[in-house]
């Protein structure tokens, strides 16, 4: 395939790749083939696309901690935690998702925009997912998990009630449009 022939090309000049860009666009790479890998259910092929891509962009994030830089690093925490999920590792998909919250929540509150926003729902959503999915044999921290979860699920809602409302403000073009749908969300 495409990309296979472009990581292929990239894995050789590896040495040579010293530019941020390059490294980033050898991540996009491995991400966007892991995303083929994933689709496939081939889930030990994406977990090492996603590996290598994560450890390049642990190592952009570090070196330089832009907003983009982080962004990328939370999008690719998210699809490991997804594979994990899929083959059954899940705390390891907990571990991974528990990091992708904690990244977009520090994004959404320097940002605050509809794809910070959009980014820490999705991530929350995952993570709530994964406690009601991943028991524990305690009830009492079984309790705990649960109650997690809900607080999770409420901030979900919560910020896609958010998203929906700018959303809706946007593309009316005007604020007086969305308030009827702000009482409903009052």
């Amino acid at each position: 395939s495409c990309y296979r022939e472009s990581l292929d090309i990239y894995e050789k000049m590896s040495d040579t790749i010293t530019t941020k860009r390059a490294r980033r666009d050898l991540s996009i790479s491995y991400e966007k083939l892991g995303d083929i890998q994933k689709a496939l259910k081939k889930y030990d092929e994406a977990s090492e696309c996603y590996r290598k891509a994560k450890v390049l962009r642990v190592k952009l994030a570090n070196e330089n901690p832009t907003t983009r830089a982080r962004r990328d690093l939370s999008v690719i925490t998210t699809k490991m935690g997804s594979v994990y999920k899929e083959t059954g590792m899940y705390s390891s998909a907990e571990r991974e998702y528990e990091a992708a919250v904690v990244l977009d929540r520090q994004l959404n509150g320097e940002l605050d925009t509809l794809q910070s926003e959009r980014d820490l729902s999705i991530s929350l959503e995952k993570l709530g997912r994964m406690y009601m999915k991943n028991p524990a044999a305690d009830p009492e921290e079984q309790a705990v998990r649960l109650q997690k979860a809900c607080d999770y699920f409420r901030e979900t809602v919560t910020l896609r009630e958010k998203i929906f409302l700018q959303d809706l403000s946007l593309h009316c073009g005007q604020e007086s449009r969305a308030e009827p749908y702000q009482k409903v969300f009052a």
